[in-house]
C-alpha cells in the first residue's frame, strides 16, 4: 500500500492535493482493532470516514474551518455555504466525495472518464481504495479544496 502511485492525469493538480493523495494512500490497509477504533491520529472512537478525509487534507496543508470535521452532513452543509460544493460530474483528484446520501465520505484520488477512484476511511472497517461511476446511487457531490 505504501508504494501506491495515483493513476489518471495529475497534470495541473496542486502540490497540496498531490500530497493529500499520497498521505491518504499511505494509510491504505489500516484496519479497526475494535468497533470504530483505529490506532491512528484520525481515531475519534466513532465513525471515522470524515475524520480520516479531513485529516488527510490537513496534513497536506488544506485547512478548512469545518463546523464539525467528523460529521459528513456538517461538512457538506459547510461546503455548500462556502462555495466548495460541486456536482459529482465535476469530480477531480483531491476532492472529497460525499456518498451514501451524506452517510459516508472519501477522497477522490483519480478520475478516468466517468469513473473515480477513492481512498476512504472506515470502508468495511478499514482504509480502502474504491471505484465508482459518477452519479452512482447515493452519490451526493464533491467538495473541492479551496484554491
Amino acid at each position: 500500500g505504501k508504494n501506491y502511485t495515483p493513476s489518471g492525469n495529475l497534470a495541473g493538480v496542486s502540490s497540496s492535493v498531490q500530497r493529500a493523495i499520497q498521505i491518504a494512500a499511505g494509510e491504505l490497509g489500516v484496519r479497526e482493532y475494535a468497533e470504530n477504533r483505529v490506532n491512528r491520529p484520525y481515531n475519534i472512537n466513532d465513525a471515522w470516514c470524515a475524520s480520516f478525509a479531513t485529516w488527510a487534507w490537513r496534513q497536506a496543508g488544506i485547512n478548512v474551518p469545518w463546523t464539525n470535521k467528523n460529521y459528513v452532513r456538517s461538512i457538506w452543509s459547510d461546503a455548500k455555504r462556502m462555495g466548495l460544493a460541486g456536482s459529482s460530474s465535476s469530480a477531480r483528484p483531491g476532492d472529497l466525495v460525499v456518498l451514501n446520501n451524506q452517510g459516508h465520505i472519501g477522497m477522490v484520488v483519480a478520475r478516468n472518464g466517468n469513473t473515480i477512484t477513492t481512498i476512504e476511511g472506515n470502508s468495511s472497517d478499514a482504509v480502502q481504495r474504491r471505484t465508482y461511476n459518477l452519479g452512482a446511487s447515493g452519490m451526493v457531490g464533491v467538495v473541492h479544496p479551496p484554491s
